[in-house]
């Protein structure tokens, strides 16, 4: 059964666009079959099964450590699926990996419909 989770990227109250976010996990969703929606600044990320998904939690830690040191302020972390929203504020660049599979995990579930004329596959 096919499982998925979104995630959005937000700073001092502004959503961030994920086009880097892309760019740090595409060889890793175009060699695991994952497939990636866009909806404005959300990401909906769709595996074969969970353990392909949470492959995903080492670049989308990094490339969110990263983008904490880019611009020295907050940077929110959004997880979304069907328990809900989760949000990481901040974490300790040697902890993020496992804090990130953990949302992963707890946020993965029954995709969303991706024909919804507002989601746009990017992968």
């Amino acid at each position: 059964m096919r499982v998925g989770f979104g995630v959005s990227v937000s700073s001092q109250g502004e959503t961030i666009d994920p086009t880097d976010l892309l760019f740090a996990v595409a060889p890793l969703v175009q060699s695991r079959g994952i497939e990636v929606h866009r909806s404005g600044n959300v990401l909906w990320f769709t595996g074969p099964q969970l353990s392909s998904l949470v492959e995903l939690a080492d670049p989308l830690a990094r490339w969110w450590q990263d983008a904490v040191r880019v611009v020295d302020h907050q940077v929110d972390f959004r997880f979304v699926g069907p328990a809900g929203l989760d949000t990481i504020s901040y974490c300790q660049p040697d902890l993020a990996p496992e804090l990130v599979r953990h949302f992963i995990e707890h946020n993965s579930g029954p995709p969303s419909d991706t024909s919804s004329a507002s989601l746009h596959r990017v992968f």
